[in-house]
């Protein structure tokens, strides 16, 4: 038997991003512009380290997940008072959260023993099978 450091795994990554906005003509005294936006990542990724068995390893597998969500909405506002002069505003809110789940436990044939997440509400994506 090959008693060598082995370690393999994979990622899944996922992302969607989307934005809706509104501007006015280029022309005239007043200018604006606004919208909203939405975005969604995921990383699902599994890990294996080692033999079981075999103290120089140091053996291990995990499936992790990570997500993020962000929401925003924003405006922006011009107005040419004078030709050398304009007054600008503009504002935006933000929200993201985040979140993560993660199983430990001994490489194959071995099974998940701990699982730890985070109380944040960002939905991780599911896991592939335990192999």
């Amino acid at each position: 038997m090959d008693a060598g450091y082995k370690q393999y795994g994979s990622y899944d990554i996922h992302s969607v991003g989307q934005e809706l906005r509104i501007t006015s003509p280029d022309e005239g005294a007043v200018r604006y512009v606004g919208g909203l936006w939405y975005g969604h990542n995921g990383i699902d990724r599994h890990f294996v380290r080692g033999y079981r068995g075999i103290a120089l390893s140091t053996p291990v597998q995990y499936f992790a997940t990570t997500a993020n969500a962000n929401t925003a909405i924003f405006g922006q506002a011009s107005w040419a008072i004078r030709p050398e002069d304009t007054l600008l505003a503009g504002l935006r809110v933000n929200r993201q959260v985040s979140g993560y789940e993660m199983d430990l436990g001994d490489p194959p044939p071995g099974t998940s023993s701990r699982r730890t997440s985070s109380p944040a509400s960002a939905t991780p994506r599911p896991r592939p099978p335990a192999s």
